[in-house]
């Protein structure tokens, strides 16, 4: 909707928790404050809904002191009344997206979340740096998982209006071409030995990873190697794809970079929720300057390129449904009342009480930073 301003867009989304039906996460104490702070068609957003939103994102950001919060609000030249009605539209359109996904008939699993979280996350150089740029941004991790939940679904709903058999041979082989114009692309496969970072398994992990490629270097099948140490999330059978298209981590492209012949095997890759063993089943080339043929290249590759152009822009079918489900002419934000426990009046003291994770310029949240 865009109607959503960067001071909100850039606090902790925990009142999404209300727009996905998870009721409040921020522990509420003592009688819910039930009155209407606004609503999205029939469904309403309380007072106790925007409080416990801005409880949280006070909590996060040190500014949970009256003195620190009237010093934020003069910094970002901003309101309680202004927060409160930006806060009732984020949650209400939040809302909004959740029953237009239900209409569509689409939904996110955890798994989905989880990927997309982890992609993010291996972005940073360390869990320290992601933990910081969550703080930065307002956020702790459970709510950002919230918000790449309502993200995703949008996501969903936009794939049920294009289908990628709508996309022609010719518009595919165009396309086919300008990716692979002076490039190489590898696939490849992993023996992935699954421990998270915080895990006191990681050692032992490790050990079974650089087992495996003992064996893999060995000569073992890697059907055989994969099915005695591997995890199956990221891949049922190993097969992790071309790189072009499919790459779980940055520390897995950049271990790639190392392999460049069929039957390569990379050293023991660690990431943050495990060890990977890579393993080169193809490497696929179109020499400069040479047009090749659908038929020419790997339909591995041509079934990802066909789906993700089939699943980009934006289609008429989806635009309208959107305005028809999600729109700011179905949100109402009611006068605000008094005595609500974030009404301070702002103070323009630069720096004046203003935690740690204010000190600096914040950024756009985790999932803007590096996002394709």
């Amino acid at each position: 909707m865009g109607t959503m301003s960067k001071t909100v867009a850039r606090m902790a989304t925990a009142g999404v928790a209300l727009a996905l039906g998870l009721g409040c996460l921020a522990g509420c104490q003592g009688k819910a404050d039930e009155r209407q702070a606004g609503r999205a068609l029939d469904h309403v957003v309380t007072e106790q809904d925007v409080m416990d939103y801005l409880d949280d994102f006070r909590k996060g950001s040190a500014t949970a002191d009256d003195d620190a919060w009237a010093a934020w609000m003069g910094k970002m030249g901003t309101t309680p009344e202004k927060l409160r009605a930006e806060v009732v539209r984020y949650l209400a359109e939040n809302w909004l997206v959740e029953r237009a996904a239900e209409q569509a008939g689409v939904g996110v699993t955890d798994e989905e979340v989880d990927q997309k979280v982890q992609e993010q996350k291996d972005l940073y150089t360390s869990d320290l740096a992601w933990q910081r740029a969550l703080i930065n941004s307002g956020y702790t991790e459970d709510y950002y998982r919230l918000s790449v939940k309502s993200d995703l679904l949008r996501e969903k709903i936009k794939g049920t209006f294009v289908s990628p058999t709508q996309v022609t041979d010719e518009e595919l082989e165009s396309f086919a071409n300008s990716q692979m114009s002076s490039r190489i692309t590898r696939r490849t496969s992993a023996v992935f030995v699954e421990a998270e970072r915080d895990s006191n398994k990681r050692m032992s992990a490790k050990a079974k990873a650089a087992d495996a490629r003992k064996e893999l270097l060995d000569g073992a099948d890697f059907a055989q190697v994969f099915a005695k140490y591997s995890s199956t999330k990221h891949s049922e059978d190993g097969n992790m794809g071309y790189d072009l298209v499919s790459v779980p981590n940055v520390a897995y492209r950049e271990a790639m970079a190392g392999l460049r012949e069929v039957g390569d095997v990379s050293d023991v890759v660690e990431a943050d929720d495990g060890y990977y063993v890579i393993v080169v089943t193809d490497v696929f080339e179109v020499p400069e300057g040479n047009r090749y043929k659908l038929s020419q290249f790997p339909q591995e590759l041509l079934d990802a390129w066909r789906a993700q152009m089939g699943t980009t822009g934006t289609s008429d079918e989806y635009d309208a449904f959107m305005r028809e489900n999600v729109s700011e002419v179905q949100i109402a934000v009611e006068p605000m009342p008094d005595g609500l426990p974030y009404d301070v009046e702002p103070v323009a003291a630069a720096g004046a009480g203003v935690g740690a994770a204010e000190s600096e310029e914040q950024g756009e949240k985790p999932a803007d930073e590096g996002s394709k």
